[in-house]
Formats: C-alpha cells, sequence, structure tokens
C-alpha cells in the first residue's frame, strides 16, 4: 500500500533529524582527517629532515673523519723509522694493513649503502602508487561533481521535476533514502574508529621522529668529538 503524502512527511522529518546527526558525524571525520593529514604531513617533513641530516650531514662527518684517520695513519707509518729489514717490513706490513682495514670498510658501507637505496627505492615506488591513488580519488570528486551539477540542472526547471512527482515514485525515493542513511551511519562509524587509530600512530610516529633527531644530534657531537682528537694525532 502507498503510503500517503501526510504519512511521508513524517518519515522524512525523522530522515531529517538522522541525516543532521550524520552530517555532524562525517563533518567531524573529515576535520579529524585534516588534522591528521596535517600530522602526517609534519611527520614526512621532519622524516625528510632526519633524513638530510643522517645521511648528508652526519654520513659526510663521519666519512671525512675515516679518510683523515686513513691519512693519519700513513702519515704516522711514513714517519717511523726503521733501523733493520724486519722493522722495514714490518712497517710495510702496517701500510698495507691500514689500506686493507680501509678498503674493507669501504666495501661493507657501500654493501650497507646499496641495500638502503634499495629500500628507498622502494619506498618511492610506492609513494608513486600513492600519488597515483590521489589522483583517481581526484578524479571520482570530479566526476560527482559533474553529475551533481547535471542534476541541478534538472532542478533549475522546477515543472519537470515536479510533474514526476507522484506518491509511488515518492514512496520509492524515501526509501532509498533511508537504504543511504543506514550504509552512511555504517561507513561514518568505521571512519571515525579508523581516523582514531590513524591519528595515535601519527602521534606515536612524531615521538619516534623527535627521539631519532635527538639521537642524529647526540651522534653529531660523538663525531666531532672524534674529528679533535684526529686533528690533535696529526
Amino acid at each position: 500500500m502507498t503510503e500517503t503524502p501526510n504519512t511521508q512527511k513524517d518519515i522524512l522529518l525523522r530522515s531529517r533529524k538522522s541525516i543532521r546527526a550524520l552530517k555532524k558525524i562525517v563533518t567531524d571525520n573529515k576535520a579529524s582527517l585534516y588534522q591528521s593529514r596535517a600530522i602526517i604531513e609534519e611527520n614526512r617533513m621532519m622524516i625528510l629532515s632526519n633524513y638530510t641530516a643522517n645521511f648528508m650531514g652526519n654520513r659526510q662527518l663521519i666519512n671525512q673523519n675515516t679518510d683523515d684517520v686513513f691519512s693519519a695513519s700513513e702519515t704516522m707509518l711514513d714517519a717511523l723509522d726503521p733501523q733493520t729489514e724486519s722493522e722495514s717490513v714490518a712497517v710495510e706490513i702496517f701500510n698495507q694493513r691500514a689500506s686493507l682495514d680501509f678498503l674493507s670498510h669501504r666495501s661493507s658501507l657501500t654493501s650497507s649503502v646499496i641495500q638502503i637505496s634499495e629500500q628507498m627505492a622502494e619506498v618511492n615506488a610506492r609513494l608513486i602508487s600513492i600519488n597515483r591513488e590521489i589522483m583517481e580519488t581526484n578524479n571520482s570528486i570530479i566526476a560527482f561533481n559533474k553529475k551533481q551539477i547535471e542534476r541541478n540542472k534538472g532542478y533549475s526547471n522546477n515543472e519537470s521535476v515536479l510533474h514526476a512527482a507522484t506518491d509511488e515514485m515518492n514512496e520509492r525515493l524515501i526509501d532509498e533514502n533511508n537504504q543511504k542513511i543506514e550504509e552512511i551511519n555504517i561507513s561514518a562509524t568505521r571512519n571515525s574508529e579508523e581516523i582514531a587509530n590513524l591519528l595515535h600512530s601519527s602521534m606515536e610516529n612524531r615521538s619516534r621522529l623527535i627521539s631519532n633527531k635527538d639521537e642524529i644530534s647526540a651522534a653529531r657531537n660523538s663525531i666531532l668529538e672524534n674529528r679533535e682528537l684526529i686533528l690533535k694525532s696529526t
């Protein structure tokens, strides 16, 4: 049995309240997600900052220290004054040992850098994929907007919209709207939980990044202390 317009109006009043409640949840989710995304962006910038300080800053200082240590050992060995053949042979052995230690260290370091570079390449590939997903999401928004624009064109002609209205059509549309309310409520509730988890993990990452930055700073102090010792020994 088709509902009467008065009954349909009562149903619409209830659904309007449901829509207002949903709008609050969806809007709150949107704001919370903006907050989460801001933290994620800050974390990303801090990661890049830590990477630059660690790899381009500390690493270069450490490598310079390594070169200077090796150079100092060569200088010290060259300054020795062997008095016998055995002593001369020993000096050459020490020189070769120092070279082998340096080359072994350099080769091992190269292997480590290769592994790190491979991981960074994987991260870059993942970022490219993420950017593709962002582009696809943007395209879906464009398509949604176009669809709404076309719908609005229909609304601009009141007669065509109103003349098509019947009790049966209204009942069908009300049922469809109520179904959408249920679907959105489930989706919005799930989104709220996932955003809360995302905020929590983002803040944990932030704490780890700040700790990482402190460790990088402490490591630089240690590197500079070593450099002072190297300079004093030459």
